[in-house]
């Protein structure tokens, strides 16, 4: 699976395996051999004690058809599942890339399994209270169905367990996926930039922007400053004092390099937080007005009416905050920490950045043009990072949908085994409840009903834990709004348990149409 993902997706981040005998062995070899000496440990991990009752059951017993496993293993068993599990863990932790990450991984996994002990019991306990409350009188089909799902041998923990924990992985890709494909489309502004210039002197603005309007006429261009300061001060406080319950955010406050700019016409497309926009210019001898980055100012513990002081070029620059702003994720070029009011940065400027609008073959000249005549102008163009970043976009969701996919096809390879087990039960208990008088409409309802809980169960739970899972990732990691999304994740879980446990369940339902007789006689 490793030589799939990396097929997939392995250009866009640079993971190629090496060519040659050593390059076949590391990326078939070496993942196959872990995945079987991970699957042998999983499978003794959790079979082994089962394993030891089974053979500890008493012959006598079974020679009188009495088919019942022992109580307790025997004691050197109980040890060598203990020795296993210690060397399951041990494995995990030298395997990972590092140990941090390996006990992050086990701590979730037993987090994962006690709280599905948690829900199985408390759904079972639900489901009896439901039956035994009134809920199901004279409706001889929905208390069937709900004492199917609180009885010992019940399909629910076999279904949550395998089908949920599968979907709950779906779900968080299929957030994920969904949240990147959307982020793409949706920062694009309506009239996007063909080109992003950088690095633009004061003194080449005029025949940058004269010679890209001589290219087309129809061609717009935007320059806002660019100046570097680092913060000197926070209201009258060095940074060292008014940051010193927070060595973290002190440090970074410290050594980070600010940029700070104009608004222009506001290429950027940032959303105003707290505070209003100005349009007065900067007044003399007192603070000048300043937006500030959200990111920047939450992590300094600043909000509207707070002053800042910054050294640029051994000059300082006092401003007060007016504004909080946020920037646009992917539609972001620049990323500018501050932008200030017309005029503060006024001596201080030696670079610009810019936007120019154009046709994207008129770009495409223009990028020519510019590396002819104004050679330290570094451009963008816009399609290129869109083309790349589709192309990324596209192998990261091939990648997650192939995780998604083989974990789903796992569970659906456990859960048919759990079904095929079931089977003949179902089929010998129906027709059994035939015999004493139930009509065979009447359990097919029942049969039913208990599918579309045990759907509407794992629907449920697989949405609630990848929501869980998906949206933290991508507004902390990704910066990218997902919470609105969750209804996709909760269409594809219900969707996919539907057609695995109906899947699971027509086969009984036809089943079901065959002799009474000759089915209890065959059982």
């Amino acid at each position: 699976f490793s030589a799939v993902a990396i097929s997939l997706a392995g250009d866009a981040y640079a993971l190629s395996g090496p060519e040659g005998a050593g390059g076949w062995l590391s990326l078939w070899f070496v993942p196959l051999l872990l995945s079987w000496l991970f699957a042998v440990l999983t499978a003794y991990v959790f079979a082994l004690r089962a394993l030891a009752r089974a053979l500890a059951a008493s012959p006598a017993g079974l020679f009188r058809g009495q088919v019942q496993a022992a109580r307790n293993e025997p004691r050197t068993w109980r040890v060598a599942s203990y020795v296993l599990l210690a060397i399951y863990i041990s494995a995990t932790l030298f395997w990972l890339p590092s140990p941090q990450l390996g006990f992050l991984f086990l701590l979730a996994v037993v987090v994962l399994w006690g709280l599905l002990e948690g829900i199985i019991k408390g759904l079972r306990r639900g489901a009896k209270a439901l039956e035994n409350s009134g809920f199901a009188d004279r409706k001889f089909a929905r208390r069937l169905a709900l004492a199917n799902l609180h009885r010992p041998d019940s399909p629910l923990r076999a279904t949550l367990l395998s089908l949920g924990t599968a979907l709950t992985l779906v779900v968080a890709c299929t957030l994920m996926v969904t949240t990147l494909l959307r982020a793409l489309e949706t920062t694009i502004p309506a009239e996007s930039p063909a080109l992003i210039l950088y690095e633009v002197f004061p003194d080449q603005m005029e025949p940058l922007t004269s010679g890209l309007e001589s290219l087309d006429p129809s061609s717009r261009t935007e320059l806002l400053p660019l100046v570097r300061a680092r913060m000197a001060a926070i209201n009258e406080e060095p940074i060292a004092d008014a940051l010193a319950d927070d060595p973290r955010a002190r440090r970074e406050a410290m050594g980070d390099e600010y940029k700070l700019t104009y608004l222009a016409g506001n290429p950027e497309g940032l959303e105003l937080v707290k505070g209003n926009w100005w349009s007065n210019p900067a007044p003399e001898g007192e603070p000048a007005y300043m937006a500030m980055e959200d990111r920047e100012a939450n992590a300094l513990g600043l909000t509207v009416g707070d002053r800042i002081e910054f050294t640029a070029q051994d000059q300082p620059i006092v401003v007060e905050i007016r504004a909080i702003y946020r920037q646009k994720g992917l539609q972001t070029r620049f990323w500018f920490e501050g932008v200030l009011q017309q005029g503060a940065l006024d001596g201080l400027i030696s670079l610009y950045v810019g936007a120019v609008y154009q046709s994207d073959p008129a770009a495409k000249e223009s990028q020519q043009w510019l590396a002819g005549n104004i050679p330290n102008v570094i451009t963008l163009r816009t399609a290129d990072w869109l083309e790349t970043a589709g192309a990324l976009l596209n192998k990261a969701a091939a990648g997650l949908a192939a995780v998604a996919s083989v974990s789903l096809l796992a569970s659906l390879l456990v859960l048919s085994s759990v079904v095929s087990v079931s089977r003949r039960r179902q089929l010998y208990e129906a027709n059994l409840l035939h015999c004493l008088g139930a009509r065979h409409q009447a359990i097919r309802n029942s049969m039913l009903l208990e599918t579309g809980l045990l759907t509407f169960l794992a629907t449920v739970f697989a949405t609630a834990l990848g929501s869980l899972i998906a949206l933290p990732v991508a507004d902390l990691a990704l910066k990218l709004p997902a919470g609105d999304l969750w209804w996709i994740g909760a269409l594809v879980a219900g969707v996919v348990s539907a057609l695995a446990l109906l899947g699971g369940l027509l086969p009984t339902l036809r089943a079901m149409r065959l002799n009474p007789a000759v089915l209890l006689r065959d059982g």
